[in-house]
């Protein structure tokens, strides 16, 4: 059988922009549901922290979603490949969660086994407020993320 790969959406869905994880990887389920996709777990991980790692564990590669301050304009999707020898936050790299990816994933090498390869899709927030629905920028570039996590993954295989 070949790699196992697992997408991680994470944000909090309560506070607009920041959800976009969780809105890209809804998405991205019926992607991979109509397809031969059983060499991919798709998880909602919301804000759990270090639970993270639970779904890290023993993968080939991962893909996390999230919403990420890089100072691009609002709604742009960039991907950023995880040096594992460097899993500090960089300026490049700034999660929107009191414990961000690259802390996580920092904390959790040696605890579990990590995939070799880890990427981060993230998207430019506009507005992480209160509220439930995305910004009008932020929700145009749904899609987008969709198709860079499905070509990513679609290396994976």
């Amino acid at each position: 059988m070949g790699k196992h790969v697992v997408v991680i959406g994470v944000g909090n869905i309560l506070l607009r922009d920041d959800g976009i994880g969780v809105h890209v990887v809804r998405a991205l389920e019926d992607e991979v549901a109509t397809s031969d996709g059983e060499w991919v777990s798709v998880y909602e991980c919301g804000t759990l922290g270090l639970q993270i790692l639970d779904y890290l564990d023993g993968s080939d590669c991962a893909v996390i979603v999230d919403a990420v301050r890089s100072g691009k304009s609002p709604g742009v999707v960039s991907r950023f490949l995880i040096d594992q020898s460097k899993l500090e936050d960089t300026e490049e790299l700034q999660s929107m969660h009191q414990v961000g990816v690259l802390a996580t994933l920092s904390l959790g090498r040696g605890m579990v086994r990590l995939p070799d390869r880890i990427v981060v899709v993230g998207v430019e927030p506009k507005d992480v407020s209160l509220g439930l629905d995305l910004s009008d920028e932020v929700k145009g570039s749904v899609q987008a993320a969709v198709r860079m996590v499905l070509d990513e993954i679609g290396f994976a295989q």
